[in-house]
């Protein structure tokens, strides 16, 4: 029979390997981009949870943290446990959290659970606890970025599941009905809308403007695309601290033919770089559709084309309009396998490079 010790590390070990299997099968780009508002990105919950397994149960019991965590120095920039720089590799960051583990293995082995250490960064009063409570309090933190784990990756490509050899969802489900289903009752308790929500272009002009506290005359639209249920629409303004900003507003079509965001991204313009086919891009997508657009990096450009590299198919092909393609994959093509190409006038292959790029 499992002792209570063995159970707490066994749930812990379970959340931490659930982590980790987020990140599986997602190149570099995807694991690193921020995906809130607030800059939640997958490769960053893994470091900050591994700067808390050696904080609580390495530092907090006396032992020597055999690693330096200079984004908790006194002069460190806020949320710096939150990403990971560009001198960070994933390898580095899933390196630090096997790390952890092994260090706190040594703790849960020297250790029984009434013994105490102390938390400096909690109050003084009640900064003296036992090994038990800080093993729930990581489990149950642990745990809650897992859950935040679940929802980033399933809103990047549409995988979810509890653990790897659980997928804890029901079999057989028509998801998409499901979806359109919840989308039918949350509209019949929805506020009358205050722009026209059959136009793509009105809905995210709206947004925009009431995200970024706009006036109207300074956002620009530069185009939009749909096709069926799902729309982009770039846009370019002045923010309020006055840099320029450019990017696109994903929407979607609910069931009642009325359109709602559903994703974006703003950055402010970007240089290309010789390699790149577009200087700032956005994508976004489900298990059913991914879009992918961008201001192209060369200006003889008048076309732009999705390839799936794994089946050699051109996916979808665009004209550039004013700078802008806006290429749109239906069904489950994995963002590791489309490339996308620039053409001129002649036909002539100008760039071709992965859809990912710098914003």
């Amino acid at each position: 029979m499992e002792t209570e010790k063995e159970i707490l590390v066994r749930y812990l070990q379970a959340a931490r390997e659930a982590i980790l299997w987020k990140l599986e099968g997602l190149d570099d780009y995807d694991v690193r981009r921020p995906l809130t508002p607030t800059g939640t990105n997958l490769l960053g919950l893994v470091k900050h949870l591994a700067s808390v397994e050696l904080g609580y149960f390495v530092g907090c019991f006396g032992r020597q943290i055999p690693v330096a965590l200079p984004w908790y120095a006194d002069d460190a920039e806020p949320n710096a446990d939150m990403w990971a720089t560009e001198e960070e590799s994933r390898d580095d960051v899933v390196g630090l959290y096997h790390l952890a583990w092994a260090e706190a293995a040594k703790t849960f082995e020297e250790l029984d659970l009434d013994a105490e250490g102390t938390v400096p960064w909690w109050p003084a009063e009640t900064n003296r606890v036992p090994l038990r409570l800080l093993l729930i309090h990581v489990i149950a933190d642990t745990n809650r970025h897992a859950g935040h784990a679940d929802i980033l990756r399933e809103g990047l490509d549409g995988s979810a599941g509890l653990r790897r050899d659980v997928s804890n969802l029901p079999d057989e489900v028509d998801w998409p009905a499901h979806v359109a289903r919840l989308e039918a009752v949350a509209v019949s308790f929805a506020d009358e809308p205050t722009v026209d929500s059959s136009s793509p272009e009105e809905v995210a002009r709206a947004r925009v403007l009431a995200d970024y506290a706009l006036e109207e005359e300074s956002l620009r639209l530069v185009r939009e695309r749909d096709v069926g249920d799902a729309a982009a629409v770039a846009v370019t303004f002045d923010g309020p601290d006055g840099r320029p900003r450019q990017g696109f507003v994903g929407l979607d079509r609910r069931s009642d033919g009325l359109w709602r965001t559903s994703a974006g991204f703003m950055s402010g313009p970007v240089e290309a770089e010789p390699d790149d086919v577009f200087a700032a891009n956005g994508g976004w997508g489900n298990g059913r559709r991914s879009v992918h657009g961008g201001w192209v990096a060369d200006p003889d450009a008048v076309t732009a084309r999705l390839l799936d590299t794994s089946s050699g198919d051109v996916v979808d092909e665009d004209q550039v309009i004013d700078g802008v393609a806006i290429l749109i994959a239906e069904g489950g093509h994995a963002r590791r396998d489309l490339q996308a190409e620039l053409y001129d006038a002649e036909g002539r292959r100008l760039r071709s490079g992965p859809v990912t790029g710098r914003h």
